[in-house]
């Protein structure tokens, strides 16, 4: 899920993070209520340590975050999934860190939503992080320069007093929108792994580092979004911005297409929840 401060929005650890979060065994949701999205509004959450607000947001959102599955690996969600939208409020029994109150969603989503799903392994179009030069023309990330960044309890982008920050958390994906269609897209202290899975959040396609590189990169791209998959030169883009595959070609990169063995949440069942 995307926090956005001043149109900055933060993606954290490439969207992997809430997947490797475990549900508490001794909290939950005690009261919740899901009521329709408004038409058109956009979507926002407020977050306390022991209440959640969701506006306006999807069912196939509140999959994809609070189980930590990416998009391409999500199968079998209808339609009606992606468009239509709720606002969503929870209470909980305790307080949690962020990290869990996402992860309490899931037997929200299960008992209201009748979710019921199977994991199974599927061959599916994948993209290969390789190198195309001796060197990744990345900085390495200097020793002390960024903080470790725990997914249970991300950042707030506050500081003492209030005031909105930008974290300078190793690993922490700072993804600007500019109004050109164009991704400023910064992550420090980060290798080419996480790297991959930050890069299958644009290219919605399971990405595999194959660089053999463990070293740790701070990391700045800008690419055209609505051409994030595509071979383009810059020159043909409205924005003369490249596309992702043609951003990551000029620092020695390159996304190879494959096919190959991928574990995907099958849904078997879902409907509409019941007003409340």
């Amino acid at each position: 899920m995307i926090k956005c401060y001043f149109a900055v929005c933060l993606l954290i650890a490439g969207r992997l993070a809430v997947g490797q979060l475990t549900v508490p065994k001794d909290n939950r949701y005690e009261v919740v209520s899901i009521k329709p999205g408004i038409p058109g509004a956009r979507y926002g959450q407020h977050i306390s340590p022991d209440e959640v607000r969701l506006d306006s947001i999807t069912l196939a959102q509140l999959v994809l975050t609070s189980y930590g599955v990416s998009k391409d690996n999500l199968i079998g969600l209808p339609a009606w999934a992606f468009s239509e939208t709720y606002n969503l409020d929870g209470k909980s029994a305790k307080i949690a860190s962020p990290g869990q109150q996402w992860a309490m969603w899931r037997a929200v989503v299960e008992d209201r939503f009748g979710l019921k799903f199977h994991r199974e392994s599927r061959y599916v179009s994948t993209f290969e992080l390789v190198t195309t030069s001796a060197k990744i023309d990345f900085p390495a990330t200097a020793p002390g320069t960024c903080e470790t960044l725990d997914p249970n309890n991300p950042p707030t982008g506050l500081d003492p007093n209030g005031k909105y920050i930008l974290p300078s958390n190793c690993r922490l994906v700072l993804a600007q929108q500019l109004p050109n269609g164009v991704v400023d897209l910064k992550v420090n202290g980060v290798d080419m792994k996480r790297f991959a899975g930050i890069l299958a959040a644009y290219l919605e396609r399971p990405v595999f580092d194959h660089t053999n590189s463990t070293t740790l990169f701070d990391v700045h791209l800008k690419f055209e979004k609505d051409r994030a998959g595509g071979p383009s030169d810059a020159s043909d883009t409205p924005s003369g911005f490249p596309s992702l595959r043609d951003a990551v070609k000029k620092v020695g990169l390159s996304l190879r297409s494959a096919r190959g063995p991928v574990s995907v949440m099958v849904i078997d069942h879902v409907n509409r929840p019941a007003g409340n």
